[in-house]
Protein backbone atom coordinates (compact mmCIF):
# COMPACT_ATOMS: atom_id res chain seq x y z
CA UNK A 1 0.00 0.00 0.00
CA UNK A 2 1.38 3.48 -0.86
CA UNK A 3 -0.91 5.80 1.02
CA UNK A 4 -4.25 4.15 1.60
CA UNK A 5 -5.33 4.10 -2.05
CA UNK A 6 -5.38 0.34 -2.43
CA UNK A 7 -8.31 -0.83 -4.54
CA UNK A 8 -10.72 -3.16 -2.75
CA UNK A 9 -11.63 -6.04 -5.10
CA UNK A 10 -15.25 -7.18 -5.14
CA UNK A 11 -16.20 -10.77 -4.38
CA UNK A 12 -16.54 -11.51 -8.11
CA UNK A 13 -12.85 -10.62 -8.55
CA UNK A 14 -11.55 -12.76 -5.69
CA UNK A 15 -9.10 -15.49 -6.45
CA UNK A 16 -9.60 -19.19 -5.81
CA UNK A 17 -8.27 -19.07 -2.24
CA UNK A 18 -10.60 -16.31 -1.03
CA UNK A 19 -13.58 -17.74 -2.94
CA UNK A 20 -13.16 -21.22 -1.42
CA UNK A 21 -12.59 -19.75 2.04
CA UNK A 22 -15.79 -17.68 1.72
CA UNK A 23 -17.73 -20.77 0.65
CA UNK A 24 -16.47 -22.71 3.67
CA UNK A 25 -17.44 -19.86 5.99
CA UNK A 26 -20.93 -19.54 4.50
CA UNK A 27 -21.44 -23.29 4.94
CA UNK A 28 -20.97 -22.70 8.68
CA UNK A 29 -23.30 -19.70 8.72
CA UNK A 30 -20.56 -17.05 8.50
CA UNK A 31 -18.99 -14.88 5.82
CA UNK A 32 -15.73 -13.38 4.59
CA UNK A 33 -15.29 -9.64 3.99
CA UNK A 34 -12.52 -7.50 2.53
CA UNK A 35 -12.14 -3.72 2.90
CA UNK A 36 -9.53 -1.06 2.38
CA UNK A 37 -7.93 0.69 5.37
CA UNK A 38 -5.42 3.45 5.70
CA UNK A 39 -2.58 0.95 5.73
CA UNK A 40 -3.82 -1.75 3.35
CA UNK A 41 -6.54 -4.35 3.00
CA UNK A 42 -8.33 -5.85 6.00
CA UNK A 43 -9.65 -9.39 5.72
CA UNK A 44 -12.36 -10.38 8.21
CA UNK A 45 -13.94 -13.78 8.79
CA UNK A 46 -17.04 -14.28 10.93
CA UNK A 47 -18.81 -17.44 12.08
CA UNK A 48 -21.70 -18.04 14.55
CA UNK A 49 -20.55 -18.08 18.16
CA UNK A 50 -22.17 -21.49 18.76
CA UNK A 51 -21.76 -23.24 15.46
CA UNK A 52 -22.78 -26.79 16.30
CA UNK A 53 -24.19 -29.56 14.15
CA UNK A 54 -27.95 -29.20 13.77
CA UNK A 55 -30.11 -32.17 14.62
CA UNK A 56 -31.85 -32.70 11.30
CA UNK A 57 -33.69 -35.77 12.54
CA UNK A 58 -35.18 -34.47 15.81
CA UNK A 59 -38.68 -34.17 14.35
CA UNK A 60 -38.39 -37.16 12.04
CA UNK A 61 -41.00 -39.92 12.31
CA UNK A 62 -39.85 -43.34 11.13
CA UNK A 63 -41.66 -45.12 8.30
CA UNK A 64 -42.85 -48.06 10.47
CA UNK A 65 -44.20 -45.64 13.08
CA UNK A 66 -46.01 -43.67 10.41
CA UNK A 67 -47.54 -46.90 9.09
CA UNK A 68 -48.68 -47.81 12.60
CA UNK A 69 -50.16 -44.34 13.05
CA UNK A 70 -52.00 -44.65 9.74
CA UNK A 71 -53.41 -48.05 10.72
CA UNK A 72 -54.46 -46.69 14.11
CA UNK A 73 -56.41 -43.88 12.40
CA UNK A 74 -57.96 -45.97 9.63
CA UNK A 75 -58.83 -49.19 11.48
CA UNK A 76 -61.67 -47.72 13.64
CA UNK A 77 -63.38 -46.30 10.55
CA UNK A 78 -62.88 -49.56 8.66
CA UNK A 79 -64.37 -51.52 11.57
CA UNK A 80 -67.52 -49.42 11.49
CA UNK A 81 -67.93 -49.95 7.76
CA UNK A 82 -67.12 -53.66 8.09
CA UNK A 83 -69.69 -54.07 10.87
CA UNK A 84 -72.37 -52.52 8.65
CA UNK A 85 -71.35 -54.63 5.63
CA UNK A 86 -71.26 -57.86 7.66
CA UNK A 87 -74.66 -57.11 9.19
CA UNK A 88 -76.25 -56.58 5.78
CA UNK A 89 -74.69 -59.87 4.61
CA UNK A 90 -76.30 -61.75 7.51
CA UNK A 91 -79.67 -60.11 6.77
CA UNK A 92 -79.72 -61.82 3.35
CA UNK A 93 -80.69 -65.12 5.01
CA UNK A 94 -83.57 -67.12 3.55
CA UNK A 95 -85.73 -66.73 6.68
CA UNK A 96 -86.22 -63.28 8.20
CA UNK A 97 -86.20 -64.56 11.79
CA UNK A 98 -82.87 -66.31 11.25
CA UNK A 99 -81.44 -63.19 9.58
CA UNK A 100 -82.34 -60.93 12.50
CA UNK A 101 -81.07 -63.46 15.06
CA UNK A 102 -77.71 -63.81 13.30
CA UNK A 103 -77.37 -60.01 12.94
CA UNK A 104 -78.10 -59.42 16.63
CA UNK A 105 -75.72 -62.18 17.70
CA UNK A 106 -73.01 -60.76 15.46
CA UNK A 107 -73.47 -57.26 16.90
CA UNK A 108 -73.25 -58.68 20.41
CA UNK A 109 -69.99 -60.49 19.60
CA UNK A 110 -68.57 -57.31 18.08
CA UNK A 111 -69.46 -55.37 21.24
CA UNK A 112 -67.72 -58.01 23.39
CA UNK A 113 -64.69 -57.86 21.09
CA UNK A 114 -64.43 -54.06 21.36
CA UNK A 115 -64.79 -54.06 25.17
CA UNK A 116 -62.17 -56.80 25.44
CA UNK A 117 -59.82 -54.82 23.19
CA UNK A 118 -60.17 -51.61 25.22
CA UNK A 119 -59.44 -53.44 28.48
CA UNK A 120 -56.57 -55.59 27.18
CA UNK A 121 -55.41 -54.52 23.74
CA UNK A 122 -52.45 -56.93 23.73
CA UNK A 123 -54.37 -59.99 24.93
CA UNK A 124 -53.74 -62.64 22.27
CA UNK A 125 -56.73 -64.66 23.45
CA UNK A 126 -59.15 -62.07 22.09
CA UNK A 127 -58.49 -62.73 18.41
CA UNK A 128 -58.17 -66.49 18.99
CA UNK A 129 -61.63 -66.50 20.62
CA UNK A 130 -63.59 -64.03 18.52
CA UNK A 131 -62.39 -65.12 15.06
CA UNK A 132 -63.89 -68.64 15.19
CA UNK A 133 -66.98 -67.41 17.07
CA UNK A 134 -67.85 -64.91 14.33
CA UNK A 135 -66.79 -67.38 11.63
CA UNK A 136 -69.57 -69.74 12.73
CA UNK A 137 -72.24 -67.14 11.90
CA UNK A 138 -73.54 -68.19 8.49
CA UNK A 139 -77.32 -68.32 8.04
CA UNK A 140 -78.87 -70.69 5.52
CA UNK A 141 -79.34 -69.07 2.12
CA UNK A 142 -77.43 -65.94 3.10
CA UNK A 143 -73.89 -64.59 3.25
CA UNK A 144 -71.57 -64.96 6.26
CA UNK A 145 -69.93 -62.15 8.25
CA UNK A 146 -66.46 -62.91 6.86
CA UNK A 147 -65.63 -59.22 6.46
CA UNK A 148 -65.02 -58.73 10.18
CA UNK A 149 -62.63 -61.71 10.60
CA UNK A 150 -60.95 -60.69 7.36
CA UNK A 151 -60.21 -57.19 8.67
CA UNK A 152 -58.86 -58.65 11.92
CA UNK A 153 -56.54 -61.02 10.04
CA UNK A 154 -55.23 -58.22 7.82
CA UNK A 155 -54.52 -56.04 10.87
CA UNK A 156 -52.87 -58.88 12.81
CA UNK A 157 -50.77 -59.93 9.82
CA UNK A 158 -49.65 -56.37 9.12
CA UNK A 159 -48.42 -56.08 12.72
CA UNK A 160 -46.33 -59.21 12.23
CA UNK A 161 -47.96 -61.45 14.85
CA UNK A 162 -46.09 -64.73 15.17
CA UNK A 163 -49.31 -66.75 15.58
CA UNK A 164 -50.99 -65.42 12.43
CA UNK A 165 -50.99 -68.95 10.94
CA UNK A 166 -52.87 -70.31 13.96
CA UNK A 167 -55.41 -67.47 13.82
CA UNK A 168 -55.94 -68.06 10.11
CA UNK A 169 -56.46 -71.76 10.76
CA UNK A 170 -59.08 -71.06 13.42
CA UNK A 171 -61.00 -68.70 11.15
CA UNK A 172 -60.73 -71.11 8.20
CA UNK A 173 -61.96 -74.12 10.18
CA UNK A 174 -64.91 -72.17 11.63
CA UNK A 175 -65.93 -70.82 8.23
CA UNK A 176 -65.54 -74.25 6.61
CA UNK A 177 -67.73 -75.83 9.31
CA UNK A 178 -70.41 -73.20 8.69
CA UNK A 179 -70.16 -73.78 4.93
CA UNK A 180 -70.69 -77.48 5.44
CA UNK A 181 -73.80 -76.75 7.52
CA UNK A 182 -75.40 -74.48 4.88
CA UNK A 183 -74.06 -76.20 1.76
CA UNK A 184 -77.53 -77.26 0.65
CA UNK A 185 -78.79 -73.66 0.44
CA UNK A 186 -75.99 -72.06 -1.65
CA UNK A 187 -74.10 -72.77 -4.85
CA UNK A 188 -70.60 -74.25 -4.61
CA UNK A 189 -68.82 -71.14 -5.89
CA UNK A 190 -70.30 -68.97 -3.12
CA UNK A 191 -69.16 -71.50 -0.50
CA UNK A 192 -65.58 -71.69 -1.81
CA UNK A 193 -65.33 -67.91 -2.10
CA UNK A 194 -66.21 -67.30 1.55
CA UNK A 195 -64.18 -70.20 2.95
CA UNK A 196 -61.04 -68.98 1.17
CA UNK A 197 -61.57 -65.35 2.19
CA UNK A 198 -59.79 -65.56 5.64
CA UNK A 199 -56.71 -67.08 4.00
CA UNK A 200 -56.60 -64.31 1.39
CA UNK A 201 -56.87 -61.65 4.10
CA UNK A 202 -54.11 -63.22 6.17
CA UNK A 203 -51.80 -63.33 3.15
CA UNK A 204 -52.59 -59.66 2.47
CA UNK A 205 -51.58 -58.77 6.03
CA UNK A 206 -48.35 -60.78 5.73
CA UNK A 207 -47.52 -59.01 2.48
CA UNK A 208 -48.04 -55.65 4.19
CA UNK A 209 -45.78 -56.77 7.05
CA UNK A 210 -43.06 -57.79 4.58
CA UNK A 211 -43.22 -54.38 2.90
CA UNK A 212 -43.08 -52.71 6.31
CA UNK A 213 -39.95 -54.65 7.26
CA UNK A 214 -38.30 -53.81 3.95
CA UNK A 215 -39.05 -50.11 4.41
CA UNK A 216 -37.76 -50.18 7.98
CA UNK A 217 -34.56 -51.92 6.93
CA UNK A 218 -33.95 -49.49 4.08
CA UNK A 219 -34.72 -46.56 6.37
CA UNK A 220 -32.23 -47.70 9.01
CA UNK A 221 -29.54 -48.03 6.36
CA UNK A 222 -30.24 -44.70 4.68
CA UNK A 223 -30.73 -42.60 7.82
CA UNK A 224 -27.75 -44.07 9.66
CA UNK A 225 -25.35 -43.51 6.79
CA UNK A 226 -26.91 -40.15 5.90
CA UNK A 227 -26.64 -38.78 9.43
CA UNK A 228 -23.02 -39.79 9.83
CA UNK A 229 -22.18 -38.57 6.33
CA UNK A 230 -23.63 -35.14 7.19
CA UNK A 231 -21.52 -35.01 10.33
CA UNK A 232 -18.45 -35.88 8.28
CA UNK A 233 -19.23 -33.01 5.90
CA UNK A 234 -19.59 -30.58 8.80
CA UNK A 235 -16.34 -31.82 10.23
CA UNK A 236 -14.64 -31.40 6.88
CA UNK A 237 -15.95 -27.83 6.63
CA UNK A 238 -14.51 -26.87 10.01
CA UNK A 239 -11.16 -28.45 9.25
CA UNK A 240 -10.95 -26.82 5.82
CA UNK A 241 -11.87 -23.44 7.31
CA UNK A 242 -9.01 -23.66 9.76
CA UNK A 243 -6.48 -24.72 7.16
CA UNK A 244 -7.72 -22.49 4.32
CA UNK A 245 -8.15 -19.25 6.27
CA UNK A 246 -6.46 -19.19 9.64
CA UNK A 247 -3.29 -21.18 9.21
CA UNK A 248 -2.10 -19.24 6.09
CA UNK A 249 -2.67 -15.92 7.91
CA UNK A 250 -0.79 -17.07 10.99
CA UNK A 251 2.10 -18.15 8.76
CA UNK A 252 2.71 -14.73 7.18
CA UNK A 253 5.56 -12.46 8.21
CA UNK A 254 3.18 -9.67 9.13
CA UNK A 255 1.57 -11.88 11.76
CA UNK A 256 4.79 -11.93 13.75
CA UNK A 257 6.71 -8.79 12.70
CA UNK A 258 3.99 -6.14 12.67
CA UNK A 259 2.32 -7.02 15.93
CA UNK A 260 -0.83 -8.45 14.38
CA UNK A 261 -0.85 -11.31 16.84
CA UNK A 262 -0.95 -8.90 19.81
CA UNK A 263 -3.63 -6.69 18.25
CA UNK A 264 -7.34 -7.00 18.97
CA UNK A 265 -7.92 -8.47 15.52
CA UNK A 266 -5.17 -11.01 16.03
CA UNK A 267 -6.64 -12.10 19.34
CA UNK A 268 -10.05 -12.45 17.73
CA UNK A 269 -8.45 -14.64 15.08
CA UNK A 270 -6.86 -16.81 17.76
CA UNK A 271 -10.23 -17.07 19.51
CA UNK A 272 -11.83 -18.10 16.21
CA UNK A 273 -9.17 -20.76 15.74
CA UNK A 274 -9.87 -22.15 19.20
CA UNK A 275 -13.61 -22.22 18.54
CA UNK A 276 -13.05 -24.15 15.33
CA UNK A 277 -10.86 -26.62 17.20
CA UNK A 278 -13.64 -27.09 19.76
CA UNK A 279 -16.22 -27.55 17.01
CA UNK A 280 -14.02 -30.11 15.29
CA UNK A 281 -13.59 -32.03 18.53
CA UNK A 282 -17.36 -31.98 19.16
CA UNK A 283 -18.21 -33.26 15.72
CA UNK A 284 -15.54 -35.93 15.91
CA UNK A 285 -16.97 -36.97 19.26
CA UNK A 286 -20.40 -37.41 17.65
CA UNK A 287 -18.93 -39.61 14.94
CA UNK A 288 -16.50 -41.56 17.08
CA UNK A 289 -17.61 -44.93 18.40
CA UNK A 290 -16.26 -45.72 21.89
CA UNK A 291 -16.36 -49.47 21.20
CA UNK A 292 -16.53 -50.39 17.49
CA UNK A 293 -17.00 -54.12 18.23
CA UNK A 294 -19.95 -53.38 20.51
CA UNK A 295 -21.36 -51.04 17.87
CA UNK A 296 -21.21 -53.85 15.30
CA UNK A 297 -22.91 -56.30 17.66
CA UNK A 298 -25.67 -53.80 18.47
CA UNK A 299 -26.20 -53.10 14.78
CA UNK A 300 -26.51 -56.82 13.99
CA UNK A 301 -28.99 -57.27 16.85
CA UNK A 302 -31.09 -54.46 15.41
CA UNK A 303 -31.05 -55.81 11.87
CA UNK A 304 -31.45 -59.51 12.74
CA UNK A 305 -33.90 -59.18 15.66
CA UNK A 306 -34.87 -61.49 17.39
CA UNK A 307 -31.68 -63.46 16.62
CA UNK A 308 -29.13 -63.73 19.44
CA UNK A 309 -25.80 -62.09 18.54
CA UNK A 310 -22.66 -62.66 20.62
CA UNK A 311 -18.93 -61.92 20.38
CA UNK A 312 -15.84 -63.50 21.90
CA UNK A 313 -12.11 -63.49 21.34
CA UNK A 314 -9.03 -61.41 22.05
CA UNK A 315 -8.50 -57.95 20.61
CA UNK A 316 -7.02 -54.67 21.91
CA UNK A 317 -9.42 -52.53 23.92
CA UNK A 318 -7.96 -49.34 22.48
CA UNK A 319 -5.10 -48.06 20.37
CA UNK A 320 -2.87 -45.00 20.87
CA UNK A 321 -3.83 -41.97 18.83
CA UNK A 322 -1.52 -39.20 17.74
CA UNK A 323 -2.85 -35.67 18.19
CA UNK A 324 -1.35 -34.87 14.80
CA UNK A 325 -3.36 -37.61 13.12
CA UNK A 326 -5.85 -36.08 10.67
CA UNK A 327 -9.33 -35.88 12.15
CA UNK A 328 -10.98 -36.94 8.90
CA UNK A 329 -8.84 -40.07 8.78
CA UNK A 330 -10.03 -41.08 12.24
CA UNK A 331 -13.63 -40.34 11.29
CA UNK A 332 -13.41 -42.54 8.19
CA UNK A 333 -12.04 -45.38 10.29
CA UNK A 334 -15.03 -45.06 12.61
CA UNK A 335 -17.46 -45.12 9.69
CA UNK A 336 -15.76 -48.26 8.38
CA UNK A 337 -17.07 -50.18 11.40
CA UNK A 338 -20.63 -49.09 10.60
CA UNK A 339 -20.25 -50.07 6.94
CA UNK A 340 -18.86 -53.44 8.00
CA UNK A 341 -21.78 -54.11 10.36
CA UNK A 342 -24.30 -53.23 7.66
CA UNK A 343 -22.63 -55.51 5.14
CA UNK A 344 -22.48 -58.41 7.60
CA UNK A 345 -26.21 -58.05 8.24
CA UNK A 346 -26.95 -57.92 4.50
CA UNK A 347 -24.92 -61.07 3.87
CA UNK A 348 -26.56 -63.04 6.69
CA UNK A 349 -30.06 -62.05 5.56
CA UNK A 350 -29.20 -63.05 1.99
CA UNK A 351 -27.88 -66.46 3.09
CA UNK A 352 -30.64 -67.11 5.65
CA UNK A 353 -33.75 -65.29 4.34
CA UNK A 354 -36.88 -65.32 6.53
CA UNK A 355 -39.69 -67.76 5.87
CA UNK A 356 -42.91 -66.78 4.08
CA UNK A 357 -44.46 -66.19 7.50
CA UNK A 358 -41.67 -63.75 8.36
CA UNK A 359 -39.92 -66.06 10.86
CA UNK A 360 -36.15 -65.86 10.94
CA UNK A 361 -34.22 -69.01 9.99
CA UNK A 362 -31.34 -67.94 12.20
CA UNK A 363 -31.08 -68.99 15.83
CA UNK A 364 -27.89 -67.14 16.71
CA UNK A 365 -24.79 -65.48 15.28
CA UNK A 366 -21.39 -65.51 16.99
CA UNK A 367 -18.35 -63.41 16.10
CA UNK A 368 -14.89 -64.76 16.97
CA UNK A 369 -12.17 -62.08 16.88
CA UNK A 370 -8.46 -62.90 17.09
CA UNK A 371 -5.21 -61.08 16.19
CA UNK A 372 -3.77 -61.84 12.76
CA UNK A 373 -0.26 -60.47 12.63
CA UNK A 374 0.64 -57.08 14.07
CA UNK A 375 -1.83 -54.85 12.28
CA UNK A 376 -4.84 -57.03 11.45
CA UNK A 377 -7.69 -58.81 13.20
CA UNK A 378 -9.34 -62.00 11.99
CA UNK A 379 -13.12 -62.14 12.37
CA UNK A 380 -14.99 -65.44 12.01
CA UNK A 381 -18.76 -65.21 11.62
CA UNK A 382 -20.54 -68.39 12.82
CA UNK A 383 -24.32 -68.39 12.16
CA UNK A 384 -26.49 -71.15 13.61
CA UNK A 385 -29.66 -72.01 11.67
CA UNK A 386 -32.38 -74.60 12.26
CA UNK A 387 -33.94 -74.44 8.79
CA UNK A 388 -31.31 -75.10 6.15
CA UNK A 389 -29.44 -72.56 4.02
CA UNK A 390 -31.70 -71.67 1.08
CA UNK A 391 -29.79 -68.51 0.12
CA UNK A 392 -26.20 -67.68 -0.73
CA UNK A 393 -23.65 -65.00 0.05
CA UNK A 394 -22.87 -62.20 -2.39
CA UNK A 395 -19.11 -62.73 -2.28
CA UNK A 396 -18.41 -60.03 -4.86
CA UNK A 397 -20.09 -57.38 -2.74
CA UNK A 398 -18.55 -58.72 0.46
CA UNK A 399 -15.04 -58.61 -1.03
CA UNK A 400 -15.63 -55.08 -2.34
CA UNK A 401 -16.76 -53.85 1.09
CA UNK A 402 -13.74 -55.43 2.78
CA UNK A 403 -11.39 -54.02 0.15
CA UNK A 404 -12.72 -50.51 0.78
CA UNK A 405 -11.34 -50.75 4.34
CA UNK A 406 -8.13 -52.59 3.35
CA UNK A 407 -9.57 -55.93 4.44
CA UNK A 408 -9.88 -59.29 2.69
CA UNK A 409 -12.01 -62.42 2.70
CA UNK A 410 -10.23 -65.45 4.16
CA UNK A 411 -12.60 -68.41 3.89
CA UNK A 412 -16.24 -69.49 3.54
CA UNK A 413 -17.46 -72.55 5.45
CA UNK A 414 -19.99 -75.09 4.16
CA UNK A 415 -22.13 -74.61 7.26
CA UNK A 416 -22.73 -70.97 6.36
CA UNK A 417 -19.98 -69.18 8.24
CA UNK A 418 -17.13 -67.16 6.82
CA UNK A 419 -13.95 -65.44 7.96
CA UNK A 420 -12.25 -62.21 6.97
CA UNK A 421 -9.42 -59.92 8.04
CA UNK A 422 -9.56 -56.15 8.59
CA UNK A 423 -7.05 -53.60 9.89
CA UNK A 424 -6.96 -53.33 13.67
CA UNK A 425 -7.94 -49.64 13.41
CA UNK A 426 -11.41 -50.62 12.11
CA UNK A 427 -12.37 -52.53 15.27
CA UNK A 428 -10.34 -50.77 17.97
CA UNK A 429 -11.29 -47.49 19.66
CA UNK A 430 -8.87 -44.65 18.99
Amino acid sequence: DDGGCTHTPSATDWGTGLTEADAELRALGGCLSLRSTGTGLELSASVPANATAADAFAAYTSVPRRIDQLLARCTPMMRSVTWFQSTTCLLTARRARSAVAHALLFSGLVAIDRVWYRRAADDRRRAATMLPAIGLLWPAGGRPATGWPGLELVAQGARGRSDIAALTGLAFVATAASARRVRGSLERGRLVENVAFPVVCALTGLAAAAVRRSLARAEREVLGLRERAELIERLAGAVKLRHAVIEPLRGTEGWWERGIMESAEGQRLLSLSERIDVLTAELLGLIAVPDPVRDIVDHLRLRLDPVTVGVRGDWPASAPRSEREPALKRAREQLAATALAEELANQLVARFPPTLAGRSRLQSVHLDIDPLGEHELRVTVRPLSDDGTPGQYDLVRLKATLASMSGRLLTVFDAGGFGFAVPTAVLVAR
